[in-house]
């Protein structure tokens, strides 16, 4: 009887992994609607998606199709797991035999506690991305301001001096976000993604890049007349402190700081000569 019990509580069962299979659908499918009204918003009306929805939707419509195939193929092998028990004990005692000749005595894996740190796991995951998520929105919300400081279809700089993210917990969370100005404003930014040769991305007439890619990791090294500094009427600085005084010095136009905020600084180009 004793037998009997432990081989009750620690055999297979299908129950967790169909929690898995129902909530690993439910999130790809939400993720999926809330996807379109993502874009429909963005397309169709005036308002501003978050910048985060681009980040959340793919992960957790990745992660329900993770629990969805973990649910599915897990049914499968509980389907046969219920089968083989199902068989003539004769089976089942001469597998028994084999198991204790091979050295596997011991008994069932506990198959459900497996899936019940499987899926427990799943979950941290989300919440720990989740949080992190939510931390890094609260901590980019100053770029924001800087955005609706800028007027549409311009050229950029992005002077990243502080590329980390403490909320995040990221050493290069800050790269290259100042491209949200060219996905929102319709501008252009360097330095560009589109550079790289395997990119899918190409450039618009006229907005072949002119910055060199060092300054994506060194932009203390900016130099207006090498750097065609006359080229851009904006730039996005995020850097802890103040730039130097004479950072955009230069004999062709007037550099003005347009407004700061937490680490973000946004410059603009105006009255070039």
């Amino acid at each position: 009887m004793l037998a009997l019990a432990f081989d009750g509580i620690t055999s297979f069962s299908a129950v967790p992994l169909q929690w898995s299979t129902r909530i690993g659908a439910l999130l790809a499918i939400g993720s999926l609607g809330f996807g379109a009204w993502a874009a429909y918003v963005r397309i169709f009306t005036n308002l501003t998606v978050p910048g985060w929805a681009s980040t959340v939707i793919p992960m957790y419509f990745l992660g329900g199709i993770q629990l969805l195939f973990l649910g599915v193929i897990g049914g499968y092998i509980s389907k046969t797991y219920a089968e083989t028990k199902q068989r003539p004990s004769f089976i089942i005692e001469r597998s028994g035999a084999c198991r204790a000749s091979s050295g596997l005595a011991g008994g069932a894996l506990p198959g459900v506690a497996v899936q019940a740190l499987i899926i427990a796991g799943c979950w941290i995951f989300f919440a720990d991305q989740t949080v992190r998520l939510h931390r890094f929105a609260v901590e980019n919300a100053p770029l924001d301001a800087l955005l609706s400081r800028t007027e549409p279809d311009q050229r950029a700089l992005s002077l990243i001096f502080d590329r980390a993210s403490p909320a995040y917990r990221s050493p290069a969370a800050y790269e290259h976000q100042s491209l949200w100005y060219q996905a929102e404003k319709h501008g252009f930014v360097d330095p560009n993604f589109a550079t790289y040769v395997p990119q899918i991305a190409r450039f618009r007439p006229g907005m072949m890049p002119m910055a060199p890619l060092t300054l994506e990791h060194d932009p203390a090294g900016f130099e207006w007349n090498k750097d065609n500094g006359r080229l851009y009427r904006y730039f996005f600085v995020r850097k802890e402190g103040p730039l130097p005084r004479d950072f955009f010095a230069n004999s062709e136009c007037d550099v003005a700081l347009v407004t700061h905020e937490g680490e973000w600084s946004l410059y603009e180009r105006r009255n070039c000569r």
